[in-house]
């Protein structure tokens, strides 16, 4: 897990050469959480629930903002 969540950071941060939204839909909804909170789609049983692009959100989403405005790698 921590080296997806690592690989996510990267995407936001363009560290990799990939767009967001290739991979994420960021939740249009601010009533939790924060700025760059996914939007978690639905799955059927067991066909997509273990996609990088699916499993990560759960975690992402609960990392405190504070995390997620770090600027380098090492500070995430």
């Amino acid at each position: 897990m921590r080296g997806d969540m690592i690989e996510v950071f990267k995407i936001f941060k363009g560290f990799d050469d990939v767009k967001v939204t290739d991979f994420f839909t960021l939740s249009s909804t601010r009533l939790r959480g924060h700025e760059l909170k996914l939007y978690k789609p639905q799955t059927h049983p067991d066909i997509r629930k273990n996609f990088f692009t699916v499993r990560v959100i759960d975690e992402w989403n609960r990392l405190p903002e504070t995390v997620l405005h770090c600027n380098t790698l090492s500070t995430f």
